[in-house]
């Protein structure tokens, strides 16, 4: 098996000031081997047969470690206790994602 350095993925460790350039890096990689859909599917973890479920298993435990080489020492932390490649980019988006979110506590005009 070929060995995957975090080099070959992404420019940079994962800051907050790249997320938008390092989460499109991971994206790009990650669908260029046809892992992507670990990321956005609803989990498989115990479901289907047993070969299913440990195929499962093998790609996703692919993809988040992917994710975890690719995120920088200081970011591996945070997720090192996840199981799912899907709650690390998760976690990720929420944290440094750019998409404007809406406040709950902003008062609006009336």
């Amino acid at each position: 098996m070929a060995s995957i350095s975090a080099n070959a993925i992404v420019l940079e460790p994962l800051t907050k000031d790249n997320y938008d350039n390092w989460s499109c890096l991971v994206r790009n990689y990650l669908e260029g081997h046809d892992l992507w859909g670990v990321v956005t599917s609803v989990s498989k973890m115990g479901v289907g047969s047993k070969e299913e479920v440990e195929a499962w298993n093998k790609v996703n435990a692919k993809v988040l470690h992917i994710i975890q080489l690719a995120c920088g020492s200081e970011n591996l932390a945070h997720i090192r206790g996840f199981h799912t490649a899907k709650e690390a980019w998760n976690y990720f988006s929420a944290l440094y994602g750019s998409e404007l979110k809406a406040e709950t506590d902003i008062e609006q005009g009336t």
